[in-house]
């Protein structure tokens, strides 16, 4: 009688990958004192102007989605961590181990992008002289001179825990993959 096989590294990534949707946003941004309070990742976006809420139902559908592919992605990457010498767990371990990686280096390259972004735009309009956002994380005191008016807005940019939690969650969906060819080799 053979010894019962696993995956270990699928099988501790499955759980933290559905846990990860529910744990709140990866990234936040303020504008001045209450003006635009802005938080994201994946699987959720909060955005609220001057205290009022803003919500897009498009916004909603497409986090809700990126949901539920990380939450099915976990359950897979278990299934075939559980059953690594079914025909079936291969395939569910290369649908589930690499979604994470996607979605967290497509989520750098958007706040990078959108950082570098502002900051050209900036330098395109003289009443925006000094402007800089910082990149993914730090602070800032843009100076905006409108006729004889100067207005200050501090800002602030951070990446939150969730960010760098989903980090384990990754890594261990890589090398689960890695691992799970010692499986099919047999």
């Amino acid at each position: 009688m053979r010894r019962r096989e696993f995956n270990w590294f699928g099988l501790a990534a499955g759980p933290l990958m559905i846990l990860l949707p529910f744990l709140g946003a990866w990234w936040e941004f303020r504008l001045g004192t209450g003006a635009v309070d802005l938080s994201f990742s994946p699987f959720s976006f909060r955005l609220e102007a001057l205290g009022e809420p803003v919500r897009s139902t498009l916004v909603g559908y497409v986090c809700l989605g990126a949901s539920l592919t990380l939450v099915v992605s976990g359950v897979f990457l278990l299934l075939a961590s559980l059953y690594p010498r079914k025909w079936w767990s291969g395939r569910l371990l290369r649908f589930g181990a690499t979604k994470l990686l996607w979605m967290w280096v497509g989520f750098l390259v958007l706040l990078l992008a959108l950082s570098f972004l502002g900051n050209f735009l900036a330098g395109k309009f003289s009443e925006l002289q000094g402007f800089s956002l910082p990149y993914l994380s730090g602070s800032s005191t843009p100076v905006l001179n409108v006729d004889d008016a100067v207005v200050t807005l501090p800002l602030r940019m951070s990446l939150r825990w969730p960010f760098f939690f989903a980090l384990a969650p990754m890594v261990l969906g890589v090398l689960s993959r890695i691992y799970h060819r010692r499986f099919a080799e047999d």
